[in-house]
């Protein structure tokens, strides 16, 4: 059997008041793993509070390396999972995130069966109450074998997510996260990996991913910037994206505006939404959004779900 090594950064757990009992749960997901051949990483990037405390629990289990480190940041505590490694796999847990007990086994099973170099899968999305509120794939991604393709369907919609990847030491081992990046620095990795590794997928959902107000990802006018220096770097290494930039970046605008408009700013969400049309004018979204911020914060919002409704149809 090979062995994956599993990294989940730690920081702050208690800021949540749910979040130390989240922290043992994303422990424990792993530890009750059916494939045994694993090392669990731990990584205390500085915590403040309570948090070393609940971590200390699970030293004296032999799979377990609890590593304390002055604060890095989110890439920064991926990077030490990387260097602290030694597995032949490498995988990734949130603090707040949890695994199928069968998480590893199927994935193992499906590099050690696959010409690929990664594997991801689809991920259940719940709330803080572990309610489930969507998934991550309504469609199959793009197959391993048209690696132009994949690159492209990347680039469009970032649909890889980090807690569901398994991936070969020998694809990311002489990478590193992206430290100026703190929420899309594993968007930006895929990106780079895809162009010479291939992706495989299992369909199932092997990951809970939680979504509350904590999450790093929840900073839209962060996500928006960072999202913005990680596809302009991918048109830069894949040339071939370029005929795809501008579709793409007025699309960025619109999800930006979108996300002012829902926080009671529609001046500058309507900003954005000219900038979105100035990129792409025949961005319908875009148009509609426009429309719906004339109107204010709740008047727009419905013109808006108004206009998807629309634009499904």
């Amino acid at each position: 059997m090979s062995k994956v090594s599993v990294s989940i950064p730690c920081y702050n757990a208690f800021s949540h008041d749910r979040g130390e009992r989240w922290l043992r749960t994303a422990i424990e997901s792993v530890l009750n793993q059916t494939y045994e051949e694993f090392e669990l990483l731990l990584i205390d990037d500085g915590s403040e509070d309570g948090t070393a405390a609940v971590l200390e629990e699970y030293d004296d289990d032999g799979r377990v390396t609890v590593i304390r480190q002055e604060n890095q940041g989110y890439p920064g505590a991926r990077n030490t999972g990387l260097e602290e490694g030694d597995g032949e796999y490498y995988a990734f847990l949130g603090q707040d995130d949890r695994w199928e007990p069968t998480k590893l086994e199927r994935q193992v099973a499906h590099l050690e069966s696959e010409p690929v170099d990664v594997v991801h899968s689809n991920v259940r999305n719940v709330d803080e109450d572990g309610e489930q509120i969507g998934y991550r794939h309504k469609e199959r991604p793009p197959r391993p074998d048209e690696p132009e393709r994949f690159v492209e369907a990347l680039f469009e919609r970032t649909f890889v997510c980090i807690q569901s990847v398994l991936i070969r030491a020998s694809a990311i081992e002489r990478r590193r996260f992206d430290t100026d990046l703190s929420i899309a620095c594993d968007i930006d990795m895929w990106i780079r990996i895809a162009g010479e590794h291939r992706f495989g997928y299992v369909p199932e959902a092997l990951v809970e991913k939680r979504y509350h107000d904590d999450n790093v990802s929840s900073d839209y006018e962060q996500s928006f910037e960072e999202l913005r220096t990680v596809l302009e770097r991918a048109v830069e290494q894949y040339p071939y994206l370029q005929d795809r930039r501008d579709a793409r970046f007025s699309q960025l605008h619109y999800g930006y505006g979108n996300n002012l408009l829902r926080d009671g700013r529609p001046r500058k969400a309507r900003t954005q939404f000219k900038n979105a049309l100035a990129l792409d004018p025949t961005n319908v979204r875009a148009w509609v959004a426009l429309v719906a911020s004339v109107g204010g914060r709740r008047i727009g919002q419905r013109l808006l779900n108004l206009g998807r409704a629309v634009v499904r149809q």
